[in-house]
């Protein structure tokens, strides 16, 4: 059963995509997030695959936790990473950032 009825109508308005006509980098992760609620996750990541897996991979987090709090295990594991490794992880965001917004821009979204 969906997380909230199917007659509403999410709408937003990209202020970058008003302006330029093309998409931005986040363009459609709304309509992904309730594809994604809604059970259909083929269309979620057509719509925004970053905005996808980013909302999928929070709700697994959501879940992960909330187990663990149910059953008294850690939820939360102890995770740093050193400023070395912290650029790498950063420049990978970064570009798979780039590479979303290239997908919008050639899909026409």
């Amino acid at each position: 059963m969906p997380l909230w009825p199917p007659s509403i109508h999410l709408m937003t308005l990209c202020p970058f995509k008003t302006m330029t006509d093309h998409p931005c980098f986040m363009c459609g992760s709304t309509r992904a997030l309730h594809a994604l609620t809604h059970g259909r996750f083929g269309e979620a990541f057509t719509l925004n695959p970053l905005g996808a897996a980013v909302g999928l991979s929070a709700g697994l987090f959501i879940f992960y936790a909330l187990l663990g709090r149910l059953t008294g295990m850690k939820s939360i594991p102890d995770i740093t990473v050193c400023p070395k490794y912290f650029r790498v992880l950063f420049v990978l965001a970064l570009v798979l950032v780039i590479f979303n917004w290239l997908y919008l821009v050639r899909a026409g979204r």
